[in-house]
């Protein structure tokens, strides 16, 4: 798709997608995120899936009637070319909350043996909060965390203690944090002040502000996979090399905890379109 506030190129030729997985692949890469939602995505991931061994995948459901949720899956299958998901989740909570009968369906996929776990990809504490109340057992949530976007923080235990894996999406807000703080629209004046101390921290420390958004998430204990989004093979390179910044990353790490801001006009990039 053609996708992130930062990325100048539009869609990613096919070749060179396949590279890019299979350069993944080679380093240790070994669990790949996707949605029906995404393009052409899991067409591609079939493609790549064809000679590796030891691969997940982890998709998410289309708005759908809970009646259609069992032949989706084994379309998605079908296309990816693999017999089991690693995980399946919820894409869109509002169809789920219309429509409790989506999870009951999704329920059955696992028992089947089609999908090792599922769960939901969340935006909203809210959401969560609206989960715990009905005693759903989940095993995967995916969510938002970044530098800047701190909310479902304070929750990451309470998952690890009922035994869900966390997985972190957003570290880089879809490419907001490499954007030129001066050269910022409207729609995000009020965060430019923290975007432009992220800079500070990073020409500090002589990292690049990519390493410290990212080793924000992977250090953290709680968190179990970091979903990142590559937009070229020198891209996943740098997210490869990521870890030689640690010992910088550690001496800013609670300046950086420090930026986090609660204005869901800018944290959450569904409601940029909005602003």
């Amino acid at each position: 798709m053609d996708y992130g506030i930062n990325n100048p190129r539009g869609r990613i030729p096919k070749e060179e997608a396949l590279t890019i997985l299979s350069e993944a692949y080679e380093a240790g890469i070994d669990t790949y995120d996707t949605a029906y939602a995404y393009g052409e995505s899991q067409q591609i991931l079939g493609e790549f899936m064809v000679t590796r061994k030891n691969v997940n995948v982890i998709t998410k459901l289309p708005v759908c009637e809970p009646a259609s949720v069992r032949n989706i899956i084994d379309k998605g299958l079908s296309t990816l070319r693999i017999e089991r998901l690693y995980g399946c989740l919820i894409h869109d909570f509002k169809a789920f909350k219309q429509d409790g009968r989506i999870w009951d369906e999704l329920e059955k996929v696992k028992t089947q043996g089609k999908a090792g776990k599922i769960g939901f990809s969340l935006y909203t504490p809210q959401e969560l909060e609206y989960i715990f109340k009905r005693d759903i057992h989940f095993d995967i949530a995916q969510l938002p965390f970044n530098v800047l976007d701190q909310r479902f923080s304070g929750y990451f235990r309470e998952l690890r203690e009922k035994g869900v894996e966390i997985h972190i999406r957003s570290v880089f807000l879809q490419g907001l944090f490499f954007k030129d703080p001066d050269k910022l629209d409207a729609r995000f004046i009020s965060a430019k002040k923290q975007i432009a101390q992220l800079r500070r921290f990073a020409e500090e420390y002589d990292a690049p502000v990519f390493s410290l958004c990212l080793n924000f998430a992977l250090t953290n204990d709680l968190v179990d996979k970091v979903v990142v989004g590559i937009d070229n093979i020198s891209h996943l390179r740098q997210i490869l090399d990521a870890d030689r910044f640690l010992g910088a990353y550690l001496r800013v790490k609670q300046g950086l905890s420090g930026l986090k801001i609660d204005d869901e006009q800018i944290i959450v990039p569904s409601n940029w379109a909005k602003a």
